[in-house]
């Protein structure tokens, strides 16, 4: 036999031995995969996680900012900005400040908005600078700004942070910025703390209860509550107003008439 059909016969037997031999159809033996699975010594496989999507990977961007934001590590402006965009309040805080000490006023506006932000995410530190800009009659707020300000403001007060509350209270008694809500100002001075305002604001909504006659019993109270805190002011007219107005609430009324 020629050297040249020894080499092809044992070429085929190889080919054969390999691929487990020729099936009788002339097809391609299709791999038994269940055989495989010794490979991983009967260990689960791990599901795989496609991280490829512009999705994920934004999701991990942010993710590895913040991790640097609470190791107090340096974030760049775009960053800390785009992160705090999502809501996540300690970034807004952050932003915040870095914006506050550009030192403009045209952009407190701006400042609000994130402090606002970091306000309603539970961040109470950031209800004193927020009351300050909305003080500052000189900022000018778009109507859908000043809702999610005042959003963040209520936010607190209901979880009982006595400045949200305060301010709130004054800010619906003088109708800037909100506007005017009497009712609802004077609903939210009763749930203040005495020690949380001053003396004038004390005296103020002592007069403004007073003047409601006559006086229930609980009104009553809730005026001398308030003209304890008036009457240790350092100011002697203040102390005097609180004093004649208790003199007043303390008068008994004749029947039928109302003073």
């Amino acid at each position: 036999m020629a050297i040249r059909n020894i080499k092809l016969m044992m070429l085929a037997s190889c080919l054969t031995i390999a691929t487990g031999g020729a099936l009788a159809d002339g097809q391609q033996r299709q791999i038994d995969v269940p055989q495989l699975q010794y490979a991983n010594r009967g260990m689960q496989q791990r599901p795989l996680i496609k991280v490829s999507s512009a999705f994920n990977l934004e999701s991990y961007r942010l993710k590895q900012i913040r991790k640097r934001l609470v190791r107090k590590q340096h974030v760049s402006y775009k960053d800390l900005r785009d992160l705090a965009d999502t809501g996540d309040g300690l970034a807004a805080y952050r932003f915040a400040k870095r914006l506050m000490r550009m030192g403009r006023s045209d952009i407190l506006s701006d400042v609000a908005h994130y402090l606002s932000i970091a306000a309603y995410d539970g961040r109470s530190y950031a209800v004193r600078p927020l009351v300050k800009i909305l003080k500052n009659q000189t900022v000018e707020f778009s109507d859908s700004r000043l809702e999610h300000l005042e959003q963040a403001l209520l936010r607190q007060a209901r979880s009982g942070d006595q400045k949200a509350l305060l301010a709130l209270a004054q800010f619906y008694k003088v109708g800037t910025p909100f506007g005017a809500k009497p009712d609802l100002a004077m609903e939210m001075m009763k749930r203040v703390d005495t020690s949380a305002y001053d003396d004038k604001i004390a005296l103020r909504l002592a007069a403004s209860i007073a003047s409601h006659q006559p006086l229930l019993p609980k009104e009553k109270e809730e005026v001398k509550r308030y003209l304890d805190v008036a009457e240790r002011s350092d100011d002697f007219g203040v102390r005097a107003a609180a004093n004649n107005l208790r003199k007043l609430i303390n008068t008994p009324q004749p029947m039928g008439e109302e003073t």
